[in-house]
């Protein structure tokens, strides 16, 4: 009698041990299961991530062919054409008033003509510093308060590249357009390109739009 009280009792007691067991064990299994399947998720995500930001640097680095067939040089090729020589026409657009730089860069060294209405000063400007022809003096505000520092090629590229960009092929065109932040204000750059030249570069800053035509 003794014996099957035991093991009763025995039976029981393992019965209530086994369940607790089984139970403890399908709880770790879950926590298990939900945390590889946060993983995979943070996982999949940081890839597409990556995949995005990779995108964007080899459209920046890459040669692209559109649908015609026409083969666009990377920007980085067509930025390199705008080094030591070419030339410009700028033209800022200021609530109604037209500034017009046009000119040359030959070996650094910028020779061009500026336009406001109907007055022009032809100028030179040899490390940094302008000089009017007529006068022969130190021009101080060439460029007055204006954001001049993108009037250099490289230095736009330098700014843009690696940046998110929206692309477009219009005509045989690439377009590659830019918003960002500088100094605190939007700006947004579009540039337009033929297969290997820059056709145009439009900015726009605090208001004021900016256009570059190089050649």
């Amino acid at each position: 009698m003794k014996e099957k009280i035991k093991s009763s009792l025995k039976a029981k007691f393992l019965g209530q041990y086994t369940g607790s067991s089984n139970k403890q064990r399908s709880l770790i299994i879950l926590i298990i299961g939900f945390t590889l399947l946060f993983a995979l998720i943070i996982t999949f995500k940081l890839n597409n991530s990556n995949k995005l930001n990779n995108s964007n640097n080899n459209n920046n680095n890459t040669n692209i062919i559109n649908n015609n067939g026409v083969e666009f040089l990377s920007l980085d090729k067509i930025f390199n054409n705008y080094i030591d020589n070419y030339g410009y026409n700028i033209t800022i657009l200021d609530n109604g008033t037209n500034i017009i730089y046009d000119g040359t860069i030959n070996d650094g060294i910028n020779n061009g003509k500026r336009t406001i209405n109907s007055e022009e000063i032809n100028y030179h400007i040899v490390n940094n510093i302008a000089i009017d022809l007529k006068t022969n003096k130190e021009i101080v505000d060439l460029y007055g308060d204006y954001l001049s520092y993108y009037f250099v090629p490289n230095n736009i590229y330098e700014f843009i590249n690696g940046k998110e960009n929206s692309e477009e092929i219009v005509d045989n065109k690439k377009i590659y357009t830019y918003n960002s932040i500088y100094e605190d204000f939007d700006i947004m750059f579009k540039i337009i390109t033929t297969k290997d030249r820059i056709e145009s570069i439009n900015y726009k800053y605090n208001n004021i739009d900016y256009t570059i035509i190089l050649n």
